[in-house]
């Protein structure tokens, strides 16, 4: 009787055996393919192409749910936000260059600044002034606050310091700069001890969803330097993309090119055929005529030739210049090419 109970519940054991191999096989088929469609949803972003429901069993969260996961998002008011947990409260305040609450804040958002620069970039602590900040992060050439701003949210148009505040306690500001179809991230600086947040990363985040949140079509993220470790985490968020330093064309970024960028940091990025912008290379009797860049001078917009006749009493001479300001221009004109050099305005005070 012993060794047939035995038989009996080896029989049972083998069973149980084959029915966790299928289990486990069942489990490494769904994880295989779970795999496959993150792989075909990515390369559906790096395209730039939709991502359909379905797709996935798990899609990515939202901004707006990353932000949120653990905690309570809630408007203060129109350039405030709070996230509340159960211990700890974020505030996220956008604060207008120029208004009262930047007066308000300046002396403590310059300490959070010289403890960044000296930490992080090794500064002399002599050299990081409050002068030196104002000059750095706060001088600008856009408007004075109180003329329509052009833009859907209503918000003015300008330069802002995105404070963050944990507990009260200010930790980290991003420069920002909202323009008409986009909020361009210019810099960003936190305090050394909150370093183990990622605060560079996080503050991207908030970023992204600022621009949604205000109906900006485009987030930019400034520079990328590939050599640059502090700057590979830019290349983490998708869907993004590189503008070609040879044609201008914004390429999607993939490991591809970040490879070719490896291998020497202005390769082509764009196809071959595709016709360069950059050939704007402007001997000097055009611009003596009027031919060149669009040029913000004292706070106003102008043409080349406008500028001229403002600075110089247009037609000009060569003699009205110094030799070292042509070559500025000429060289200026032929890094920024036709397209961007007549968009975009080359500063002169």
């Amino acid at each position: 009787m012993e060794s047939t109970r035995t038989a009996a519940k080896d029989g049972k054991s083998e069973e149980s055996n084959n029915s966790q191999i299928y289990e486990l096989r069942k489990q490494e088929e769904l994880e295989g393919s779970e795999k496959s469609r993150h792989k075909r949803q990515l390369r559906r972003m790096l395209k730039g192409l939709p991502v359909h429901k379905g797709v996935l069993r798990d899609p990515p969260k939202l901004i707006e749910q990353r932000l949120e996961e653990g905690l309570v998002l809630k408007r203060k008011n129109e350039m405030t936000f709070t996230l509340a947990g159960a211990e700890n409260s974020l505030e996220i305040e956008l604060v207008y260059i120029g208004s009262d609450r930047d007066f308000e804040t300046q002396h403590e958002s310059h300490g959070v600044y010289k403890k960044y620069q000296v930490s992080i970039h090794k500064d002399d602590p002599n050299d990081v002034t409050k002068k030196q900040w104002k000059r750095f992060l706060l001088d600008n050439p856009f408007r004075e606050k109180g003329e329509p701003s052009g833009h859907h949210s209503g918000l003015p148009l300008g330069l802002y310091h995105c404070q963050y505040r944990l507990n009260g306690k200010l930790i980290a500001v991003g420069v920002l700069d909202f323009l008409t179809n986009c909020i361009s991230s210019v810099y960003f600086y936190y305090d050394t001890e909150y370093e183990f947040l990622n605060l560079g990363t996080y503050s991207a985040l908030v970023e992204i969803y600022l621009s949604r949140f205000y109906g900006f079509e485009w987030y930019y993220m400034g520079y990328y330097i590939q050599s640059c470790k502090k700057m590979r985490y830019k290349r983490n968020f998708r869907p993004s993309y590189l503008a070609c330093p040879k044609s201008f064309e914004w390429m999607p970024i993939t490991k591809s090119i970040c490879d070719l960028l490896d291998k020497d940091s202005h390769s082509r990025l764009s196809d071959e055929n595709i016709k360069d912008r950059r050939s704007f290379d402007l001997p000097i009797n055009l611009i003596l005529n009027g031919v060149g860049p669009k040029v913000l001078y004292q706070r106003e917009v102008l043409s080349w030739q406008e500028y001229l006749d403002e600075t110089k009493k247009f037609p000009v001479r060569k003699e009205d210049f110094e030799e070292e300001d042509l070559k500025i221009i000429q060289r200026y004109c032929s890094l920024m090419g036709r397209n961007l050099s007549t968009s975009i305005c080359l500063y002169r005070s």
